[in-house]
């Protein structure tokens, strides 16, 4: 996984990204799709030469390779169906809302996040309730590339963080959490999406959405 800091780089010279995107002939939206890369193919290093040409850097200034973190994912609906219970039945007894048991059974979360006392505590209960170790639930699992733009969905609402928390009614600590580690979007349901950050790009999807105005 590579990262191109193209908009860091760009910041650092005092160009905007619509220059650059005037000056070498890339759209913007391509220039942004190389955020996040697996790897650099023969057209992305032209484009990528381009750019740096015109910021008088050398090109592998804005490359940026990302280390693998080591992450798990937990099994937490196959374990559940093994004690009888569905994820709704789980939640009522975790007293941990639907959507919280949602992301954990969806998401590989790096080992560095699980430290988070929030993460303890909500796979705690999940453990507990499931009579079984974390162990038992987790497996290794590589991090997906995506983020869940969390801040500019608030952002182009008009909302802090702390407002959003209230207005979906969870947690301020489990949104933090969410806004900062990446997400596979391709895991969870429509209804998640939807009806949370009002973010799900799903042609002609009826949910409703929290957050339209």
């Amino acid at each position: 996984m590579i990262k191109i800091i193209i908009g860091e780089m760009a910041a650092s010279k005092g160009v905007s990204l619509d220059e650059i995107s005037r000056l070498s002939g890339i759209s913007i939206e391509e220039i942004q799709s190389y955020s996040t890369i697996e790897n650099i193919t023969e057209d992305t290093f032209v484009n990528l030469r381009k750019i740096a040409a015109r910021l008088n850097l050398p090109v592998l200034d804005l490359v940026q390779p990302i280390a693998n973190q080591l992450a798990f994912k937990f099994k937490i609906s196959e374990m559940a169906k093994t004690k009888g219970l569905t994820l709704e039945e789980l939640s009522e007894k975790s007293r941990i809302q639907p959507a919280i048991i949602e992301f954990y059974n969806t998401q590989a979360i790096c080992q560095q996040t699980l430290t988070n006392p929030l993460c303890q505590t909500h796979l705690g209960k999940i453990t507990e309730v499931l009579n079984c170790s974390l162990e038992e639930l987790q497996f290794s699992e590589e991090l997906p590339p995506t983020y869940f733009r969390l801040e500019e969905i608030a952002k182009e609402k008009g909302l802090t963080l702390d407002e959003l928390s209230l207005l979906i009614e969870l947690p301020k600590g489990f949104v933090d959490l969410i806004a900062t580690i990446r997400i596979d979007y391709s895991t969870l349901s429509c209804e998640f999406c939807c009806k949370y950050w009002g973010s799900r790009q799903c042609g002609d999807c009826k949910c409703n959405k929290n957050l339209e105005s």
